[in-house]
């Protein structure tokens, strides 16, 4: 007689389990998603920065990045909310540093905790 309703106990404790692998599955994509923008911002913002090039040094064949107008650009395009921006340029190419922080979904109820992302992309000016 002891027995009773141990199935019912069962049941519950699998439905849970399997919530809770949804829940990972959902987190890991949710990460893996953040991780994919992130690239894309970090590449895309060190892209236009090393477009800016001095023009006279231009005119002469030589390709030198215009500091100044390369990390005010890489920083307006890899900005925003909930995002970490560096910007390193110097007259050869232009860095940046992408970090974006991902919260937990159902995860968070059996200890998962905010994970950072952070990417980092350099580019030179090039001929073409």
């Amino acid at each position: 007689m002891g027995e009773r309703g141990y199935g019912s106990v069962l049941a519950l404790a699998l439905i849970f389990g399997g919530v809770l692998l949804i829940g990972l599955a959902t987190d890991v994509t949710r990460l893996v998603f953040v991780w994919r923008e992130t690239s894309h911002i970090a590449n895309t913002a060190a892209e236009t920065g090393a477009g800016w090039v001095q023009p006279a040094d231009l005119y002469r064949g030589d390709l030198v990045v215009d500091v100044a107008a390369a990390e005010s650009s890489a920083l307006a395009i890899a900005s925003g909310p909930h995002r970490s921006v560096q910007v390193a340029a110097n007259p050869d190419g232009v860095c940046v540093t992408v970090e974006q922080w991902v919260s937990p979904g159902i995860t968070r109820l059996v200890g998962g905790t905010s994970k950072s992302v952070g990417v980092t992309a350099c580019a030179r000016p090039r001929r073409g």
